[in-house]
C-alpha cells in the first residue's frame, strides 16, 4: 500500500478501524442475545420458522377443501343459480382461497353444468 500510495496506509487503517468496530458490535450483540436468551441454542429460530410455515400450508389445505367442498354443496341446491356459483367461485379467488388453475377448472365445471 505504501509503494502504491502513501497516503494509502490512511485508508488501510481506518478501513481496519472500521471491521475493528463491527466485530465489536456483533459479539456485543451475541452476548446480549445469550443472556437474554440463556436457553436458546443454534438453530432454533430456523426450527420454530419451519413449523410456522408447515402451520400455514395445512391451513391452507384445509381451506382449499373446505372451499371445494362448499362449491360441491351449491351444486346440489335448485335455488342457486350459475351466477351466485360464479360470484363466490370469483370471491375464493380473490381471497387466495383458489389459484389460477383451480378457479379456471371449477368455473369450466359450473359453466358445462
Amino acid at each position: 500500500m505504501i509503494i502504491w500510495s502513501p497516503d494509502g496506509t490512511r485508508q488501510v487503517v481506518l478501513t481496519l478501524l472500521l471491521i475493528a468496530l463491527a466485530g465489536a458490535g456483533l459479539e456485543g450483540l451475541s452476548r446480549q442475545a445469550r443472556r437474554e436468551f440463556p436457553t436458546a441454542e443454534r438453530g432454533d429460530w430456523l426450527l420454530g420458522m419451519r413449523q410456522r410455515a408447515r402451520r400455514a400450508s395445512a391451513g391452507a389445505g384445509r381451506r382449499i377443501g373446505s372451499a371445494v367442498r362448499e362449491l360441491a354443496a351449491d351444486e346440489k341446491r335448485p335455488d342457486d343459480t350459475r351466477l351466485d356459483r360464479l360470484e363466490r367461485l370469483g370471491e375464493l379467488k380473490e381471497m387466495g382461497v383458489l389459484t389460477a388453475a383451480e378457479f379456471k377448472a371449477e368455473k369450466r365445471r359450473i359453466l358445462e353444468s
